[in-house]
């Protein structure tokens, strides 16, 4: 595989090559050789034949195979569902809360006529 790093403009800023075993987290990259953090450029990674000079075209950015690659921290995925699963469990309980209210009021207000 190849790293492509790139600007704004599309222009070819690096490019690294017989990359292997790469890894793609949050904020790195990790291959078996070497490693870099901080990224503040876009990459894409490539098949190591597929050709690429000064500029990353949208054929380039259609064969980016970065998803192959990229490591989800599960324990990270799974807190951030947990919380996002007592929330909506609290706003259930919040809006039960208010029908329950409305029933009341509207029955007060039937047998009070």
């Amino acid at each position: 595989m190849k790293i492509v790093l790139y600007n704004d403009e599309y222009e070819v800023l690096e490019v690294m090559e017989n990359i292997h075993n790469l890894s793609i987290g949050d904020n790195y990259l990790k291959w078996d050789t070497g490693e870099m953090g901080g990224l503040k450029c876009n990459f894409i990674v490539l098949k190591d034949d597929e050709s690429i000079d000064d500029q990353v075209t949208h054929d380039h950015i259609s064969k980016d195979q970065k998803g192959n690659f990229v490591r989800i921290d599960l324990f990270a995925e799974n807190a951030i569902l947990k919380m996002e699963n007592e929330m909506n469990a609290m706003a259930i309980m919040e809006l039960t809360q208010i029908i329950l209210t409305q029933m009341a009021l509207t029955q007060m207000l039937l047998t009070s006529r």
